[in-house]
């Protein structure tokens, strides 16, 4: 599997405006390749603490309510500092991307399929020492 598209990956996250675009990059290179789901290694317990309150705070904004997580399946990339997994919430299933290196990741949620929508948002998150991360959400939100 050449890895090497996940440099293009990265490249998109940070600067691209057509999230859509972007998810379906993933899902053609990635997402569903059998060999890639093979690599990959279940996240450490830190990343998955690090990054659920951030997907409950997208969620919660795209929702506008509070959002149950229910199971979070992240996995890791080994040496290339990225994650990715699928969520299940009680407001859809909900897909992360996230980048280590440039602390920047991808968020979609499909409420449901009788909604047809897919919801996207792009977040950069910082830690904060003993107190996980601060989101900082870019503008850019897109619903379709």
């Amino acid at each position: 599997m050449n890895l090497q598209k996940l440099e293009d990956l990265k490249a998109m996250v940070q600067i691209d405006e057509d999230f859509g675009a972007i998810w379906r990059f993933f899902f053609d290179h990635f997402g569903e390749k059998p060999e890639f789901a093979a690599i990959g290694n279940p996240a450490n317990d830190a990343m998955q603490s690090y990054l659920e309150p951030i997907l409950e705070d997208i969620c919660k904004r795209i929702a506008n309510r509070e959002v149950l997580i229910a199971k979070f399946m992240l996995s890791e990339v080994p040496g290339h500092g990225f994650f990715h997994g699928p969520c299940l919430t009680d407001a859809g299933i909900v897909v992360v991307l996230y980048f280590e290196d440039v602390r920047m990741g991808m968020v979609s949620l499909a409420p449901g399929i009788e909604s047809g929508l897919v919801h996207y948002a792009r977040f950069t998150a910082l830690p904060i020492e003993k107190k996980g991360a601060v989101m900082i959400q870019s503008r850019n939100e897109t619903s379709h």
